[in-house]
């Protein structure tokens, strides 16, 4: 989410990809027996995502837009998942000068899309041995790539209220409920320090046989152990749990706190459809969205 949030402002055309796809080319053939680039997709974002084969596997190439930001989560999610999975899964991480500075390119070979939704209980499951893993001491360099100004709950928290006070200025919420959501209890910041995924929908978790896969960690951020769980719970697909009691206990928040947080997520992402222009479709308003998360019990 935040990737898309902050990258909006620096994404610029890229010149130069024919040329570094050409040395991606050859540097694929030189290092991967029978390696060949099969397909481009540009809708990545932090930039272009190919498609690939190494000794007979399928493989994805990511790559990443002009700007050190970036190039800096990029290495930042190669840096998380080479510590989560780097034992079983092919995956390579490697630069190449396509001739106007050095790009960096993260290979990891294909997982299969979740053969069924999952529960709240497998996606707990995920989030704790994930968070296990990536905090334990052994692994604390985790944390090298992290922007200490964008990479934390406190920014998620401010641009949450940015949100918050442009969609009112817009019409599009109420005073009412601008204040509803301002009058709850906020979390400590000063004890958020866990490293969480930051952008864990079913999209970004992925299996290979039985075993879940939590991918895509550009957005990753330094939160709490609930922040993910939280943040998964705030898709539109995932209201059928608000109505069970309870549901927001297994974040470790108490529910004012829990309620402030999901407020914050969805007016970012409210934030981010109304300045894609595709709120017009929804079906539910924004107004609709956030009154939900302040019912739940």
């Amino acid at each position: 989410m935040l990737s898309k949030y902050l990258h909006g402002a620096v994404m610029q055309k890229d010149d130069d990809r024919a040329r570094y796809e050409a040395d991606l080319n050859n540097y694929l053939q030189r290092e991967f027996a029978s390696s060949q680039v099969l397909s481009v997709n540009t809708n990545g974002t932090l930039g272009l995502f190919y498609q690939t084969t190494v000794d007979g596997k399928t493989c994805f190439i990511k790559t990443h837009q002009a700007s050190l930001m970036c190039q800096q989560n990029l290495r930042k999610e190669a840096q998380l998942l080479d510590i989560l999975y780097g034992s079983e899964l092919m995956m390579a991480f490697f630069s190449i000068d396509g001739g106007s500075g050095e790009r960096d390119f993260f290979l990891i070979e294909e997982l299969q899309q979740l053969a069924k939704e999952i529960d709240c209980n497998a996606v707990l499951d995920l989030i704790h041995s994930t968070q296990s893993i990536l905090n334990a001491e052994e692994t604390k360099n985790s944390k090298e790539y992290f922007d200490p100004k964008h990479d934390n709950l406190s920014y998620v928290i401010d641009q949450g209220q940015l949100s918050l006070q442009t969609l009112c200025q817009e019409h599009l919420l109420s005073d009412e409920l601008f204040d509803a959501i301002a009058g709850l209890q906020k979390p400590e910041l000063e004890r958020q320090a866990t490293v969480c995924h930051g952008d864990l929908s079913d999209k970004n978790i992925l299996q290979k046989g039985s075993k879940l896969y939590a991918i895509d960690w550009e957005d990753a951020i330094l939160a709490s152990k609930g922040y993910d769980y939280l943040y998964w719970l705030s898709f539109f697909s995932k209201r059928k749990y608000y109505s069970q009691a309870g549901i927001l206990e297994a974040s470790g928040y108490n529910n004012q706190e829990a309620r402030f947080l999901m407020s914050m997520i969805v007016a970012v992402k409210c934030m981010l459809s109304w300045k894609a222009g595709t709120w017009r479709n929804d079906s539910l308003s924004f107004a609709q969205r956030l009154e939900e998360i302040l019912a739940i019990k």
